[in-house]
């Protein structure tokens, strides 16, 4: 499978009402648990990025898409040692 690009994934994303935003996280990094009030989707691109969203923990592989609905108490993490890449997007 190709590495998503920013445009890849924007063609994919607008069309379902998806902003498309690229981040990046250093090894050991850790959100706290938040949530919003729309649907968000992460794409990791690299690295290892581990997702806990309500009670379920999820470890998706670069290009696997995770959908978190709207008002769910979520947090991300990167447990490993380089910098971790995804794109993240929140329904308009």
């Amino acid at each position: 499978m190709a590495r998503p690009t920013e445009a890849s994934v924007h063609r994919k994303w607008r069309p379902r009402g998806f902003t498309t935003n690229r981040w990046s996280d250093p090894g050991g990094n850790a959100w706290a648990v938040h949530q919003h009030p729309v649907s968000e989707i992460v794409l990791p691109v690299s690295g290892q990025v581990v997702l806990r969203i309500g009670q379920k923990t999820v470890k998706p592989k670069v290009g696997t898409e995770v959908d978190i609905p709207p008002k769910t108490p979520h947090s991300i993490q990167n447990p490993g040692r380089t910098r971790s890449q995804y794109f993240f997007g929140f329904k308009k």
